[in-house]
């Protein structure tokens, strides 16, 4: 996108502001960041073909896209990195798929809640080494390391979260800074807890262990989220399934969204999303 922009006089106290060498200063590490993410997007970059109706071809060693025949973008295949359709009546060529097999590029399809439905990749495509590793991974080390790390994550990513709400209560609601105080002691004594298993176990044991610690941190925190909202709106916990209050509607709405992006990372990863560690 091209923006088109004229000059504008600076006025003189402007021009003999002390303060111009650190703008210039900001103004170059903007422009050196820039032409960094640039160099990294000429190196490899995703096509995602999202609107009904388009075609995606090829002409000599670019990827051509086409809307109602009229050309609007053409791409390198040294380029591409994948190809994503995620609309419908989306027309592709058979030399494009030639192409983009010689070229390892997979094409992926995924339908309106972002989940793949067809993959289109060559025989000897890579993505079998990283299926290997975590059928491997399951029966080693690696797995436990990664189940544990998960929660772990989730976990601390909680306790900062109530750390942050906590802050700007406290001086409003003491109440509430100290039932954070006490939740987020029991928080961080299950990662404690979670760092001594898997000694001398296998993760298939271990598993059931994990996700009761997960389980008693995630109480903690959504009984802390019930009081945070006490006094704006109704929650009385968190609930999956069939929830009809505004809270969990909308957690459930975001959830879903988040599911679809993981779910389509995983696969543009090249991993398995039914090998798993933890769930």
């Amino acid at each position: 996108m091209l923006i088109a922009t004229s000059k504008i006089q600076k006025p003189r106290s402007v021009v003999n502001s002390p303060q111009l060498p650190v703008l210039s200063s900001i103004k170059k590490d903007v422009a050196r960041k820039k032409r960094k993410y640039e160099r990294i997007l000429s190196e490899e970059s995703i096509l995602v073909i999202s609107v009904p109706g388009s075609f995606v071809g090829k002409t000599s060693q670019r990827v051509v896209v086409k809307e109602k025949r009229r050309k609007i973008k053409e791409i390198p295949f040294y380029r591409l990195k994948n190809i994503l359709i995620t609309s419908y009546g989306v027309s592709i060529s058979s030399n494009l798929v030639k192409n983009c097999i010689e070229e390892n590029i997979p094409i992926i399809f995924f339908d309106s809640y972002g989940r793949p439905y067809a993959h289109i990749l060559s025989p000897q495509f890579p993505f079998y080494k990283l299926g290997m590793a975590q059928l491997s991974a399951v029966n080693d080390r690696n797995g436990i390391y990664l189940a544990k790390s998960f929660v772990e994550g989730k976990i601390r990513n909680q306790i900062n979260l109530i750390k942050y709400y906590r802050k700007y209560k406290a001086r409003k609601e003491f109440q509430f800074s100290q039932e954070c105080e006490e939740g987020i002691g029991k928080m961080q004594a299950l990662t404690q807890k979670l760092a001594e298993l898997g000694k001398d176990n296998s993760l298939e044991n271990l598993r059931p262990r994990i996700m009761n610690i997960e389980g008693q941190a995630a109480s903690y925190y959504w009984s802390l989220i019930k009081y945070l909202l006490s006094n704006d709106v109704y929650f009385e916990g968190r609930e999956r399934r069939s929830a009809i209050d505004l809270v969990n509607s909308l957690l459930n709405y975001g959830y879903g969204i988040l599911y679809s992006q993981v779910y389509r990372s995983i696969i543009l990863a090249g991993l398995n999303p039914n090998i798993s560690f933890f769930a």
